[in-house]
């Protein structure tokens, strides 16, 4: 009966344990209610009120969200809900009154199960665990109760409660281990809070200038963001929101070094093809673990010894057998035998022997099972095994990706590092979406089986798919960690700040090294996503750089901007593997510079793919969807009437160029001379557009506009069926030019032609059919006759109707 009433003791404190800290992360998570309806009521209104939101609720009532991150884990009157834990704990060790005060419980809360008991807090931690804690309480204590401090209030709070937590956590911190890390992680952090008691209390004296103050404050303060990382990527509940807090608000005093090993572990190792050959190498290892165990000497002479135990344990049951004779009693062997009664049973099993080394059955049975390396299942092989270090690592990374975020958003246009961190982010993506692309093209298809899919000739684990799955999305969210950061960064406000941090030829080598290092195959090879990431960290360096040069408020000298979107060109008409980049960075330049995409010579550079008709129909495509979105009037813009005019004459050659009948002709697959027409048209369509949003006519000339009417109405007139897109858009250049009723009146007389010869092919068949309906309105109306003949007889023949009956 006790020991089962102590285990269900035991189960309950359990339960109550992980609800207890599970609600307390809730609570340090975010502001708390009290203090939440403080805010929206106007007590500090001024630390909130540019950071809350007005909603209307379904019923028609105002809802105010709070955003903000100065009050996390505060009550009402601002004091930290770890520090009230920590003096509600010094209460009930030091102020809880004893049994004889609290007297005898009545008999009604007997009846409800009370037993007088006085509450009580049980420590679990060392003396010198204990001393600590006091002391981080004490230092906390004078931080925050500071009338004049350097630092702000939510600083404070998120330094402060930081130790606090540590300082709670311990108490439910079992294992040695765990509990030695957080001791040291709290001796650094009272060390910390000391040197920064000793700056404030000097800040406040006259002697020190603030210069030297700071200095010591950040100095201080360096060793908090390092451990507040470590906690935050290894750590779980209640110390890791503390650390995320502590990361936020002290983003300040993060040394480089610190965001450097983090990016450094995002990035993790570049060289995948050695990783691939170690790999391979380490699987068929693993597959030949047996020929090792064969060919290791330990192991052959381990066999050896055992085979030379067994022939001599043969030898001497067979000395044995001889020795006792073949006429010996066979029951003789029964002496050996030991009969145990049920106590002397139970006492074997359960261990209730008087010996002080005795172990009992059972115990033995269920240690053995416990530290036996098949307990859980089937042994993991060093190949699985190393999958399952690389799938923590990896979760470990997504951590490390969240800290390097909420720098990026709150410190990106403030530190210089930033700009080593978007690098070191980018290379990262690129390492990624080049692992995930591998190992999607090594043979394994979503929607088969994964577990039957093989590699190399080998079976895919499940791990090994769980792992892939975990590297693509990490890559997707490195992506759209970099796209938020250059978002923030790449404004006008943040960009002439950034400018400064290097000179204006540090920023082209910036640009410069970057698209020369994504031309390569590997981020050919990595995706679209890196493609899009990398083109506008590309616009970010040109975009410093021409802040640095010029300023940013000025339009014009975007020299390397135009110097990189030439050779963007360029490679795009002569290399191979680098289209999809060329492209990316020239659509990027477009929706931002325009003016730097008109200066490029597109129509000499279109001409000259002729042998290439996949890039030329994408450079022809790529133009005719910029032309068609406006662009910005101004000295920016000039030239795109000439353009534009250009363009359409490019558009009229290709198109007569699938209308020759000749060896190139023929050449030319259906499929290409498809999408060739249809390309140029669009392409005739927005250079028509162009000129006239500009005030011009479709058409510079008349001889220009006969010209694309000649050359849309012969596109038309070839197609096999008068439908699809191709049809359309002749139609449309057709009705958008001053000749097209030309091209209408011609339209119409063929489609009469074809009228009259569809109707004389008709006059050979209507004989026939109109000989087959005459007979069966013969037929009709020999029926009918049958069915209108009147009676012979009846009341109507008798009276003299017979008649009228039949004229009816």
């Amino acid at each position: 009966g006790r020991a089962s009433s102590s285990k269900e003791r035991a189960q309950d404190q359990s339960v109550w344990r992980s609800k207890f800290w599970s609600t307390l992360s809730g609570l340090v998570r975010r502001p708390l209610p009290d203090l939440s309806d403080k805010l929206v009521a106007g007590g500090t209104q001024a630390h909130a009120s540019s950071e809350s939101n007005d909603k209307s609720g379904s019923d028609g009532s105002s809802i105010t969200l709070v955003r903000t991150s100065a009050f996390h884990g505060c009550l009402n009157d601002g004091s930290l809900l770890v520090m009230r834990l920590h003096e509600w704990w010094d209460h009930l060790a030091t102020g809880t009154p004893s049994s004889e005060e609290v007297g005898t419980p009545s008999k009604k809360a007997r009846k409800k199960g009370s037993s007088g008991v006085v509450l009580s807090c049980s420590q679990v931690l060392d003396d010198s665990d204990v001393a600590l804690r006091k002391r981080c309480i004490e230092l906390c204590r004078s931080v925050l109760s500071a009338s004049d401090h350097p630092l702000a209030p939510r600083q404070r709070n998120a330094l402060c409660n930081l130790p606090l937590c540590i300082a709670l956590f311990m108490v439910g911190v079992e294992d040695v281990e765990s509990k030695l890390a957080l001791r040291e992680h709290l001796q650094e952090l009272e060390t910390a809070l000391e040197k920064l008691v000793a700056a404030s209390t000097n800040a406040q004296s006259k002697q020190n200038k603030s210069g030297k103050v700071q200095k010591a404050i950040s100095e201080a303060l360096t060793v908090v963001p390092r451990i507040a990382a470590e906690l935050f990527v290894n750590g779980s509940g209640l110390v890791k929101e503390a650390a995320r807090a502590a990361w936020r608000e002290l983003g300040d005093f993060i040394p480089a070094e610190t965001l450097s090993s983090l990016c450094a572990s995002v990035r993790g190792g570049g060289d995948l093809d050695a990783d691939d050959d170690n790999e391979d190498k380490n699987g068929d290892e693993d597959e030949d673990d047996d020929d090792d165990e064969a060919d290791d000497p330990n192991a052959a002479a381990k066999t050896e010894q055992f085979e030379r135990a067994t022939a001599a344990l043969k030898l001497q049951r067979e000395a044995e057998k001889a020795s006792h004779g073949a006429n010996d009693d066979p029951a003789g062997s029964d002496d050996d035998i030991v009969l145990m009664d049920n106590d002397t049973m139970f006492q074997q099993l359960l261990g209730e022997s008087e010996g002080k080394n005795s172990k009992s059955l059972l115990t033995s049975f269920a240690d053995s099972g416990l530290d036996d390396a098949d307990a859980n299942g089937q042994k993991m092989s060093k190949r699985q095994k190393r999958l399952r270090q690389r799938q923590e690592d990896v979760l470990g990374k997504f951590r490390e990706l969240e800290l390097l975020e909420v720098f990026l958003t709150r410190f990106g246009d403030k530190k210089n590092i930033g700009v080593e961190i978007l690098q070191e982010l980018y290379s990262a993506l690129a390492i990624c979406c080049r692992r995930a692309a591998r190992s999607a093209g090594a043979g394994q298809n979503p929607d088969e089986d994964s577990s039957k899919t093989k590699r190399k000739g080998r079976k895919v684990s499940r791990v090994d798919n769980t792992l892939r799955q975990l590297e693509a999305t990490l890559a997707q969210r490195i992506a759209k960690v970099l796209q938020k950061a250059l978002r923030h960064v790449s404004g006008p406000s943040a960009i002439s700040k950034i400018a400064g941090w290097h000179d204006a030829d540090d920023w082209a080598k910036f640009a410069r090294t970057l698209f020369a290092d994504s031309l390569t195959s590997k981020v050919a090879s990595a995706g679209q996503r890196p493609i899009e990431v990398g083109s506008l960290l590309l616009y970010f360096f040109c975009a410093a750089h021409h802040a640095a040069a010029h300023g940013a408020a000025n339009e014009a000298g975007w020299e390397v901007a135009d110097e990189i979107a030439l050779t963007a060109l360029q490679d795009w008409s002569s290399k191979k593997d680098c289209e999809r980049w060329c492209e990316g960075v020239l659509t990027v330049f477009a929706g931002r510079i325009p003016s730097v995409l008109l200066k490029l010579p597109w129509l000499e550079h279109i001409r000259s793919c002729s042998s290439r008709p996949f890039v030329q129909r994408a450079q022809v495509s790529f133009l005719a969807n910029r032309l068609s979105q406006p662009l910005p009037k101004g000295p920016a813009s000039e030239g795109t009437v000439q353009l534009a005019e250009g363009f359409a004459e490019l558009c009229a050659d290709l198109l007569e160029s699938t209308l020759k009948d000749d060896a190139a002709d023929a050449i030319m697959s259906a499929s290409h001379k498809h999408k060739l027409r249809r390309e140029g048209l669009k392409g005739l369509k927005a250079a028509m557009k162009t000129r006239t949003r500009r005030g011009e006519t479709a058409a510079a000339t008349d001889a220009v506009a006969k010209r694309m009417v000649k050359v849309a109405t012969k596109v038309r007139d070839a197609l096999p069926a008068r439908r699809g897109e191709v049809y359309q858009l002749c139609l449309h250049v057709l009705r958008s030019l001053p000749q097209s009723n030309a091209g209408a009146s011609t339209e119409n007389k063929s489609s009469k032609e074809k009228r009259l010869r569809t109707s004389s092919d008709d006059d050979s068949q209507g004989a026939k059919r109109r000989r087959d309906q005459a007979s069966t309105n013969e037929n009709a109306t020999t029926v009918k006759k049958i069915k209108v003949s009147g009676p012979k007889s009846g009341p109507q023949v008798a009276k003299g109707n017979k008649t009228a009956f039949k004229d009816m």
